[in-house]
C-alpha cells in the first residue's frame, strides 16, 4: 500500500517565533515611551492655570504629591516634612537632574506647599515646578 509523504507538513511542526518577538519588541518600545508620562498614582484635584506653557520633562521627574489632608507623598509613599527633605536628598544622589515637580491638591493649605518647596530647596533642587491643570478649551 502506498502512503504519500508530504514534506511540507514536516516543516510545520516548528513554530516560527520571529513574528512573536517582533510584536513583543514593539510593545516594549510603546511601554517604555509612555511610562514616564504617567505621573503618580495618587488622585488630587489640581488647581487650574490660565496659561498652558507646561512642557513635558526631559527625564522622569521627581514628583512630590500633597493630598488634601496635607500628607506628602513620593512614589506613593507617605512622608512628613523633615523626612521628605531627607528622601529627596537621597534620590538626588542617584539622579543627574535635580528638578522637583509639586502636585498639590487645590484644597491644601498654602503652608503645606511652602513646606514642600522648602524641603526641595534644602535638598538641593535646582528647579522646582508646580503642576496645574491646563486651561479649559472654549
Amino acid at each position: 500500500m502506498f502512503v504519500p509523504q508530504y514534506p511540507e507538513i514536516e516543516d510545520l511542526k516548528e513554530i516560527n517565533v520571529v513574528p512573536f518577538v517582533d510584536v513583543m519588541l514593539v510593545l516594549l518600545v510603546i511601554f517604555m515611551a509612555t511610562a514616564p508620562l504617567a505621573v503618580g498614582g495618587l488622585t488630587v484635584k489640581l488647581p487650574q492655570s490660565s496659561i498652558n506653557d507646561q512642557k513635558p520633562p526631559a527625564s522622569p521627574p521627581l514628583v512630590v504629591t500633597i493630598k488634601k489632608d496635607g500628607k506628602f507623598f513620593l512614589d506613593n509613599e507617605s512622608f512628613n516634612a523633615p523626612d521628605l527633605q531627607k528622601k529627596i536628598t537621597a534620590l538626588f544622589e542617584l539622579r543627574q537632574a535635580k528638578a522637583v515637580y509639586i502636585r498639590a491638591d487645590k484644597r491644601v493649605s498654602h503652608g503645606r506647599v511652602v513646606l514642600a518647596l522648602t524641603a526641595a530647596k534644602q535638598a538641593g533642587a535646582t528647579g522646582i515646578k508646580i503642576i496645574t491643570e491646563p486651561p479649559k478649551r472654549r
